[in-house]
């Protein structure tokens, strides 16, 4: 069942969200989040966000992608190196392409910047740095 509607989800071009600390709070199916690799694994954008923050579907929530990032990276048993990478465009460039909006800078295009103090993207969500 859950190869089928996969399957349909990349044919209809769906980007999929996850909730991380939500999901797995109500924990929702067999894991508590979408099935990240099999949908990476058929092309689909899956994205990382956070959602109601503080109450009772969430009590312990947080705005901050970053941690929602690492929360999902444990989740989804992201832990390798390798599998980490796909971590940081989570919350970034998957995150833009799912509405349908551009990813990456360019002139005119709205940006956020966010400085971390890390070697590589993915050593942010291992740190959790402090934001400038």
């Amino acid at each position: 069942m859950a190869a089928r509607t996969i399957k349909l989800v990349a044919l209809a071009r769906i980007a999929v969200a996850t909730l991380s600390a939500t999901n797995l709070y109500l924990l929702q199916g067999r894991r508590g989040i979408p099935r990240v690799k099999e949908l990476l694994a058929a092309g689909i954008t899956v994205f990382c966000d956070s959602d109601k923050t503080r109450d009772m579907f969430s009590p312990f929530g947080s705005s901050d992608l970053l941690q929602m990032a690492q929360l999902l990276g444990c989740a989804a048993q992201k832990g390798s190196s390798e599998k980490r990478r796909w971590l940081p465009a989570s919350i970034t460039t998957s995150a833009a392409l799912a509405p349908g909006r551009r990813a990456g800078l360019g002139v005119g295009q709205p940006t956020d910047l966010l400085i971390l103090d890390s070697q590589q993207p993915e050593d942010a969500l291992s740190d959790l740095p402090p934001r400038l």
